[in-house]
């Protein structure tokens, strides 16, 4: 047995030890509670339901599958911690070991490296997105119970002690099981809003020191010397939310919700930065008669506080001045005073830093002063970034009914012009300065209620600034004129200024290129869009600093030494719903080769928003892999990257994984930039590629048209039950049409997953790959033979594999057996059928051989949780049938719990 094999092999019985611990002890439980006849269905191989209820096992199965999910979780850390005790850090693929080594192999330079750190900066962004089913009070118990299982890793503990954690984890249990995991309640905007502070507050500070430390281990291993002090050489981590400004097809994100929102965030960045500078206060509780406090300290103290006479004869002064930086935080009720911005905080901290290091305490500047350096310029004064979204079709009645209010001719009709029209009319009203209407209040609800939410932007960055601002993005961007609908618009809100340059727009505006035709269309909406004089002219103002306040709201000075960046959002999870994997996954690549060239021509770096899900067809898979598959330039900005729903909870819920989460997303940003990457495709590997996605994507859009898709979509999968779900602010559809058109992407792909068809992630691979191996055979060949070498296409293969793996033929006719007519029945299980099995025959001679001699590890993983979820999915089928007869609310409970249960299991849902 090889190295490789034996290492697999130990992970593996580690997995099966501690899933067989926390079994045995949630059976214990259940037999302490009184509901032993409950336990045997905790049995691995050979699970028994009997006659206990559906809602039982649900509840049973769903604290299975998460003890098997946090055992996973705590084993691949515990891997990667292996890997650093044997030296082995380059081994660890997707890290800061992993990337350097190649870097450096590369012939980079340190000045590059830093040069590439310095422009990578990566932007987390936390959305609401409706997939995460689980109650918050349920995942905080996740989370506890996942650090004891990292406790019991300890040999140290006395078999006493274990026993006393061995009580702990069944107290969790219990407690998980008498809570129930299933949301009762629609969550609202602000209790979204609230789950995303605390990932905010409490995971991703202590996760952005982590990191830091495994940078500095792995440039220390790799031979780099540097100032470690110095902050602005460390991986650039910006966070953002979605939670209260996204209101594309959300009514209830008002223009109330965003305001407060920003307050809210504000709030949480400066409590959170007074909690750690009242304990660095504490810890600087060093005394003047063992180190002598250099002058600019004293006389720096004497400034922040003007009543203290006699700052030289302060017995401590460090501890001192930490807690007068502090005191001038502007909050409570110096709110309106004290620090104008974090750029402030950040210069008295480093004068901090700086007087320790020069007295000696350089370890102590580093240890206890450097990481509340990194949290300010991290966090600053608003915590996370609010993008404000909101959908092109809604800023047309917007306009509309400005135009009629001030009685512009044929207003109404604004949507109905043509496009020459439209831009003709905008392009003269922008040259202006005054806006269509000063009687906002008076407006029709699309116009009052988009300038509304535009004026509390206006005024946050009025008060504030702008870094509590993210994007203004607009979806479905389908012409120029969609964009310059949203200047138009800022206009009518105070958030344009008339330069000499021309009108200029304080906030940037990103294009949401969602479906394959937008995609296509891309390039020349945004050569349009960046040739536009407000666009050109705005640009330089809108890459300037972002924490600097507006001296009587006007216009900041801008450096003309800076990179202008435009940023562009990419959709791929409507590119996918609309024509398939394949068709999404090239357009996406070709759409970003063409926007990165374009940029160049205009001498603007294109930073990319990548608007990712849970699931393959929404964009999912391992992030460096991710990463390492896009375009070469498509990261020399850094990137944007949406991370949604459950994915949050998985990234982020536990500190060492939300340590390695970041770690892979800005090494991965920075690697592949340095590192010898073969990602440009050869001319027959774009043709192959091209041909690929035109076939397939006619597959897939045959099913979605065949006549009486939408019957057998809706009966055969429980996409009626998701619509009822509570587990989203959002409401599944954007207009609330019975349409598969309206229908969104996130509840599309969740209801294919539940009933273990997984179609979007695969369907139409199979006879593509099969019509390019018969009709092009040397592209295919071509294609073979990069299967593995070109990034791009072995992360799209081994999506696609994933997906049609995890699903499920005898399931997928268990469901259609819901299915009322049977020649509809018949007729779409052969072609889905069909078709996977011209995928799996496909893959298998592309990759060369079956999944489980490839990846054995992900294949074991994959199908370890299949007994439990064939006796889930068979209730499922019973209570979905009761459920659809009855309508009521009782039996609609229990299939929401069967669907909570089933997601546990597959852990990848929408």
């Amino acid at each position: 047995m090889s190295s490789f094999e034996q290492q697999i092999s130990a992970g593996l019985e580690k997995v099966d030890r501690d899933i067989d611990y926390l079994l045995a002890c949630t059976s214990e439980v259940l037999e302490e509670i009184g509901e032993p006849e409950l336990a045997p269905l905790l049995r691995r191989e050979k699970p028994e339901a009997g006659e206990i209820p559906a809602e039982k096992s649900a509840q049973v199965l769903s604290i299975a599958f998460q003890i098997m999910n946090l055992v996973e979780e705590n084993a691949a850390n515990q891997a990667g911690r292996r890997l650093e005790i044997e030296g082995k850090t380059d081994a660890d693929t997707g890290s800061w070991g992993y990337w350097l080594k190649r870097i450096l192999e590369n012939g980079t330079s340190k000045d590059e490296l830093f040069d590439a750190i310095r422009r990578s900066e990566v932007h987390p962004v936390l959305t609401g997105h409706p997939t995460e089913a689980k109650r918050p009070s349920v995942l905080a118990q996740h989370r506890k119970l996942y650090e004891l299982l990292l406790e019991l890793e300890n040999t140290m503990y006395t078999p006493v002690e274990r026993g006393e954690f061995r009580d702990r984890i069944k107290s969790i249990i219990e407690l998980i099981w008498r809570s129930g995991e299933i949301l009762v309640e629609k969550p609202d905007v602000a209790s979204e809003r609230d789950n995303v502070l605390s990932y905010l507050t409490q995971k991703f500070p202590v996760a952005i020191e982590i990191s830091d430390s495994r940078f500095r281990a792995a440039m220390s291993s790799a031979g780099i010397k540097w100032d470690e002090s110095d902050t602005k050489t460390y991986p650039r981590i910006h966070l953002g939310s979605w939670v209260g400004g996204d209101r594309d097809g959300h009514p209830f994100v008002t223009s109330e919700v965003t305001a407060e929102t920003f307050s809210e965030l504000r709030k949480a960045a400066l409590d959170t930065l007074a909690r750690k500078l009242k304990q660095l206060s504490r810890d600087m509780a060093l005394s003047k008669l063992f180190q002598s406090p250099p002058h600019y300290l004293i006389e720096r103290l004497s400034e922040l506080d003007p009543k203290c006479l006699n700052p030289a004869d302060i017995e401590e002064p460090w501890s001192r001045f930490a807690e007068l930086i502090r005191e001038n935080l502007p909050r409570g009720k110096k709110a309106n005073r004290g620090y104008s911005q974090p750029s402030n905080v950040i210069a008295d901290l480093t004068l901090l830093q700086r007087s320790l290091k020069e007295s000696g305490a350089g370890r102590l500047a580093q240890t206890y002063v450097m990481p509340i350096i990194r949290f300010v310029d991290t966090f600053g004064f608003h915590m996370a970034s609010l993008d404000i979204r909101q959908n092109s079709g809604y800023h047309d009645r917007a306009i509309s009914q400005l135009l009629v209010a001030a009685g512009v001719t044929d207003g109404e009709n604004f949507a109905d012009w043509t496009e020459e029209q439209r831009v003709a009319f905008l392009n003269e009203e922008l040259c202006h300065a005054r806006p269509f209407t000063q009687e906002h209040d008076q407006l029709e609800l699309e116009a009052r209620e988009a300038i509304g939410s535009l004026k509390v932007v206006a005024n946050q960055v009025k008060t504030h600034g702008r870094a509590a601002v993210g994007q203004f993005v607009i979806s479905m961007t389908r012409s120029l004129s969609d964009l310059l609908v949203m200047y138009a618009l800022c206009r009518e809100a105070g958030l344009t200024r008339m330069t000499d340059k021309g009108n200029i727009c304080l906030i940037p505006i990103s294009p949401l290129f969602e479906t394959l035709d937008d995609l296509q269309n891309s390039e020349g909406i945004m050569e349009a869009f960046l040739s536009h004089p407000l666009t050109k002219a705005s640009l330089p103002w809108q890459n300037r600093a972002l924490d600097e306040g507006f001296a009587n709201y006007g216009v900041p000075e801008i450096d003309p030494e800076a990179p202008l960046v435009q940023e562009a959002m990419l959709g791929y999870s409507d590119s996918n719903k609309d024509s398939g994997i394949i068709a999404s996954q090239w357009g996406l690549f070709n759409a970003q080769s063409k926007l990165i060239a374009l940029g160049e021509k205009h001498d603007v770096s294109i930073r990319f928003f990548h608007g990712r899900g849970g699931t393959v067809s929404r964009g999912a898979g391992p992030t460096h892999r991710f990463l390492e598959a896009l375009p070469h330039g498509s990261l020399t900005q850094g990137s944007r990257v949406t991370e949604q729903g459950e994915v949050i909870a998985q990234k982020y819920g536990n500190f060492l994984t939300a340590a390695r989460s970041l770690e892979l997303l800005v090494a991965g940003s920075v690697g592949p930039q340095l590192a010898e990457s073969p990602n440009k495709p050869s001319d027959a590997l774009s043709e192959a590629m091209s041909f690929l996605s035109e076939y397939s994507a006619k597959k897939y859009r045959e099913l979605l048209h065949e006549d009486d898709f939408l019957t057998f979509y809706r009966q055969a999968t429980p996409i009626d039950a998701l619509e009822q779900s509570r587990i989203g602010s959002r409401p599944s559809r954007r207009s609330g049409k019975p349409s598969l058109k309206d229908l969104r992407a996130i509840p599309w792909v969740f209801s294919w997953n539940q009933s273990r068809f997984y179609m979007p992630g695969w369907y139409g691979v199979g006879t593509s790959l099969a019509a390019l191996k018969e009709e092009k055979p040397s592209l295919y060949a071509e294609l073979k033979n990069s299967a593995k070498t070109w990034p791009f296409l072995r992360y799209v293969l081994y999506n696609i594999e994933t997906s049609v793996e995890s699903a499920d033929t005898l399931m997928m006719e268990s469901y259609a057996g819901l299915v009322s007519d049977k020649s509809v029945r018949e007729k779409f299980m052969k072609l889905i059928t069909d078709e996977r099995a011209a995928v799996r025959e496909a893959l298998q001679d592309l990759l060369n051989g079956p999944l489980e001699s490839r990846r054995p590890r992900f294949f074991k993983t994959l199908h370890a949780r299949d007994k439990w979820l064939d006796l889930l999915h068979a209730q499922q089928l019973e209570l979905l049938t009761t459920w659809r007869q009855s309508r009521s609310e009782t039996d609609l409970r229990r299939v929401l719990q069967s669907i909570n249960a089933i997601a546990a299991g597959l852990r990848t849902t929408g």
